[in-house]
């Protein structure tokens, strides 16, 4: 694939135009972290985020018509530099006559590799740069002993009631926050039907997320795990009627 790509890349070079060209990209439309300008710099501090099946549209102004022009997004690391390319990397590639000084960037993110993507838009002259990045956040109750789904219970036979601890685990690709791709919190959806059908929600807020993240290396995969205890439950108390389900919490704004 790497060579198949490496040969479709200069052959839209060879088909480029002499033109110069200097366009611009306006606002995206929209992302998971309602960032909507994209980043001309992989290191800026406001990087829009997106997670696959996303749409990331834009549109380019002060394009010179009748040129051929290509844009390719791929995958990079946290200093810019390019990974192998292939089918695993290569979000979008395409080429286009242009027939008006617009054109309108449009494509679904591919559920490839998570991390940061360049978009490189040429004719051949001009290149423009800009960045986004991709993450597709993942979360799963940890099983405990016997594929039980709480990790511990602990009785206490003076009073005869118990705990049950729950324990769940984040995870998230490289170089992208849970705060970019839209999430603030992680947390447990908690319903004890033994217990007047109460329902409770116990967070990890994202200042911690990100003091959590900032802990692992910068381009290391992000795993979380984070837990609840459910005091007092009568010793008599099926535990299946207990049921917990771990969840990602978006940012109010996005979704």
């Amino acid at each position: 694939m790497k060579k198949l790509v490496s040969v479709v890349l200069a052959a839209l070079v060879m088909t480029f135009s002499a033109t110069a060209f200097a366009a611009e990209a306006g606002e995206l439309s929209s992302s998971r972290n309602s960032v909507t300008t994209l980043a001309g710099e992989v290191t800026a501090s406001s990087i829009p985020g997106f997670r696959p099946t996303d749409t990331l549209l834009f549109n380019l102004s002060g394009l010179t018509t009748e040129n051929q022009m290509t844009l390719i997004s791929y995958k990079v690391n946290s200093e810019g530099v390019e990974a192998d390319l292939d089918n695993t990397t290569i979000q979008y590639i395409n080429q286009y006559t242009l027939d008006a000084d617009t054109k309108e960037i449009k494509y679904t993110i591919r559920d490839i590799e998570e991390g940061i993507y360049k978009i490189v838009i040429n004719d051949g002259t001009t290149t423009l740069n800009y960045f986004y990045k991709v993450g597709n956040p993942q979360i799963e109750l940890i099983r405990g002993a016997n594929d039980t789904d709480y990790i511990t219970k602990e009785e206490y036979t003076e009073d005869g009631v118990y705990s049950i601890a729950f324990v769940a685990k984040a995870s998230l690709g490289p170089n992208v926050s849970f705060e970019e791709v839209g999430i603030s919190d992680v947390g447990f959806y908690v319903e004890n039907t033994a217990a007047e059908n109460k329902n409770y929600t116990a967070t990890l807020t994202n200042e911690k997320l990100t003091e959590l993240y900032k802990a692992v290396e910068t381009d290391g995969d992000c795993n979380i795990y984070y837990g609840v205890t459910i005091y007092n439950i009568p010793a008599d108390t099926d535990v299946s009627t207990i049921k917990v389900e771990p969840q990602l919490i978006p940012t109010s704004d996005v979704e």
